[in-house]
């Protein structure tokens, strides 16, 4: 299987995302760097992801184009003929998309010059922590309210 050594970046034109599909579909496998962090910690910014072919399921990550850019999510649930994407430092879903709008399935990827698997959830802590994170808000937010004084 060949791997482009350009990388993929958005908007993809019509006949761009066709080609996309199209090189994925023929065992291609291509790459895109990330930018952001809304998949932190899994995936980090200017890290490069590997994108290949095939029917993604719920908790692995894909790549979309959406709105005009690139966006690599982890699949939440499948509702009917919407998927449900969050990234994983994000505390809400995606607005839902179509299937129409993936291009690639996230195999690996490249980090300090190695390359490794991603896992199929959510790193473990990171929801322990957002957990606590809000915990600690709503006691906040009820301590405040009991100092403010009444008229």
């Amino acid at each position: 299987m060949s791997e482009a050594g350009s990388l993929l970046q958005a908007p993809l034109s019509e006949d761009e995302r066709r080609a996309v599909r199209a090189s994925l579909a023929s065992g291609a496998r291509l790459r895109a760097r990330v930018v952001g962090s809304s998949m932190w910690p899994t995936l980090r910014h200017g890290e490069v992801v590997v994108l290949v072919d095939g029917a993604p399921r719920p908790g692995e990550v894909v790549a979309i184009e959406a709105g005009g850019r690139l966006v690599v999510h982890r699949l939440l649930r499948v509702e009917s003929d919407r998927w449900i994407l969050r990234g994983d430092a994000n505390l809400r879903a995606d607005a839902p998309v179509s299937r129409d709008a993936l291009l690639g399935r996230v195999e690996r990827v490249e980090r300090g010059g190695e390359e490794l698997q991603l896992a199929k959830r959510p790193v473990a802590p990171l929801r322990w922590l957002v957990g606590v994170t809000r915990r600690v808000a709503a006691l906040r937010g009820r301590a405040r309210a009991s100092r403010t004084p009444s008229r």
